[in-house]
């Protein structure tokens, strides 16, 4: 198994749809909480921290490939076989 194989994930349209949503709650749910604590104990490092985490949170949801985000696989189409052309290096689709 080399690298490219081993980075292969897959994820269907609706797992990206639930990423996209755990993303835009996670990170402006971090910073506000993070602005709110940070205001309140008067301190950068604790804010910084706080969001910090909330972006190591959303890292840890979204990024491995959980089994959830690909639970509505996208069914393909089969592959049409050309047929030849009596032209020379035509190809058309067989119907």
């Amino acid at each position: 198994m080399n690298l490219a194989q081993y980075f292969e994930w897959n994820i269907d349209f609706e797992g990206q749809r639930m990423t996209d949503l755990c993303l835009n709650v996670i990170l402006p749910l971090s910073a506000i909480v993070a602005f709110i604590y940070g205001y309140i104990q008067q301190s950068l490092v604790a804010s910084l921290a706080i969001f910090g985490g909330g972006i190591l949170l959303s890292l840890l949801v979204v990024l491995p490939p959980w089994p959830m985000y690909n639970s509505n696989p996208v069914k393909w189409l089969p592959v049409e076989k050309p047929i030849e052309s009596p032209y020379k290096g035509e190809q058309t689709k067989a119907e």
